[in-house]
C-alpha cells in the first residue's frame, strides 16, 4: 500500500508510506517497486483498462494490520519518531513503516493481488462497452500477428517478383 493511493487512479509513488524504509538502503526496494508498478501498467495497456487504483476497503484492511502488527515491534516504543502521529512520552501508532522486514515486502510485492484494486475498463458506461476479456484479441499473440503479416508480405514480394 506505500505505492498507490485509493482514490487516485493511476497514481503510482516509490517509498511512500508504509515502505520498510527504515530496514536498510532504498535502491533495492526501489527497483522491486519499479518493477511492480511496469507490471501494472503494462496490464494496464495490454487489458484495455483505463485506470486504476487500490480499493478503499484493500487500504482500510491493511492500515487495521499495521495496527495491530506494530504494537509488539520496536518501532512502537515511547519515543518521538518521523513514523509516528505522537508527542514525546507517548505510545502513538506506527503509520510510516511497513510491518515486516524488507523481504516480507519484497516477497509482497512478487504476487499481485487483483481482488485489492479497483479497475475501470475502456469504453465503461457506455452503449460500446468493451468485453473486459477483448485484449484476448483473435487467439493471436502480437508476436505470431507479425510473423504472419511477415510471412504475407513476402509472398507478396515474392509473387510480384516472379510476375503473379
Amino acid at each position: 500500500m506505500s505505492l498507490a493511493v485509493a482514490g487516485l487512479p493511476n497514481y503510482f509513488k516509490f517509498l511512500g508510506p508504509y515502505a520498510p524504509i527504515a530496514h536498510g538502503d532504498v535502491f533495492t526496494l526501489s527497483e522491486h517497486i519499479a518493477t511492480y508498478i511496469a507490471n501494472l501498467i503494462n496490464k494496464a495497456q495490454s487489458e484495455n483498462i483505463r485506470s486504476l487504483a487500490p480499493s478503499q476497503a484493500a487500504v482500510d484492511d491493511f492500515a487495521a494490520h499495521v495496527a495491530a502488527f506494530m504494537p509488539r515491534t520496536a518501532f512502537s516504543g515511547s519515543c518521538r519518531s518521523w513514523y509516528k502521529q505522537d508527542e514525546a512520552g507517548t505510545a502513538a501508532p506506527v503509520v510510516g513503516l511497513h510491518p515486516g522486514s524488507r523481504m516480507h515486502f519484497i516477497s509482497m510485492l512478487a504476487r499481485f493481488r487483483g481482488e485489492d484494486w479497483e479497475f475501470a475498463y475502456e469504453n465503461e458506461g457506455s452503449a460500446a462497452k468493451a468485453n473486459r476479456f477483448a485484449y484476448l484479441g483473435n487467439g493471436f499473440t502480437m508476436q505470431e500477428a507479425a510473423l504472419l503479416k511477415a510471412a504475407a508480405a513476402a509472398a507478396a514480394s515474392s509473387a510480384a517478383a516472379s510476375g503473379n
